[in-house]
């Protein structure tokens, strides 16, 4: 009898054990599917303003004008040439670029910061970060030879930031962290020292012997009165 009880005991336990996990996993697809929806919500659309186009870095856009019928009926709308070309200099582009509200932002070959229409590829303004006098300066007093888009001096995108009327792109280039004014393509002077915040500072620690690839990240941090 007391083996017979045994067995019926067990075999409730395991009984219940199954029942368990059964629903346990029930749980766990609901969830599942709950949280796939939720991501694929945040695709990129109509603009494609984050690294990759989204916050899971997917690379895909949920626009449905082009399609496997009509991709290959594609045509070129427009080109756009940055002027940084160079037979004396190899220079790589690795930038992903942010295209808000029909505008597309991007950096070129030599880290300039620039504003296209999407339509026409017009350029709607440009920004240089490093201009010749600059680079010689930090040639000439901290023995820094930067030759923007080439080795470690590249960067790999740009951020948008936006807080109502306040529209701005931050990106690093050389070893600097610039806040850009999206819609004039100046300095926001409020922000670090004129604009930008040399990278270096505030470690702690010399970095002289270490480098820094700029790499756009979808966060912004609130610090005082300048966003970073």
């Amino acid at each position: 009898m007391r083996n017979i009880f045994r067995n019926k005991h067990t075999l409730n336990f395991s009984r219940r054990n199954r029942f368990i996990t059964v629903v346990v996993l029930l749980q766990l697809l609901i969830l599942s599917c709950t949280s796939i929806k939720q991501i694929a919500s945040n695709y990129a659309g109509q603009n494609w303003s984050e690294y990759a186009g989204d916050n899971t870095k997917s690379r895909y856009s949920s626009l449905r004008q082009v399609n496997k019928q009509n991709v290959g009926q594609l045509q070129i709308a427009w080109k756009y040439r940055s002027g940084d070309l160079s037979s004396k200099v190899k220079t790589t582009n690795e930038c992903n670029p942010q295209i808000i509200n029909g505008v597309v932002y991007a950096s070129t070959p030599t880290l300039k910061l620039v504003a296209l229409s999407g339509s026409t590829g017009k350029e709607l303004w440009r920004f240089d970060p490093l201009p010749a006098k600059m680079l010689d300066e930090l040639r000439v007093k901290e023995k820094l030879d930067i030759l923007p888009g080439t080795g470690y001096w590249i960067n790999r995108g740009v951020v948008y930031y936006e807080n109502g009327k306040d529209k701005r792109i931050y990106y690093s280039a050389g070893i600097f962290l610039f806040a850009i004014n999206a819609t004039s393509g100046e300095l926001i002077s409020n922000f670090g020292e004129n604009g930008k915040i040399d990278l270096r500072q505030g470690l702690g620690y010399s970095v002289s012997s270490k480098s820094l690839i700029g790499m756009k990240r979808d966060t912004s941090f609130k610090s005082n009165n300048s966003k970073i």
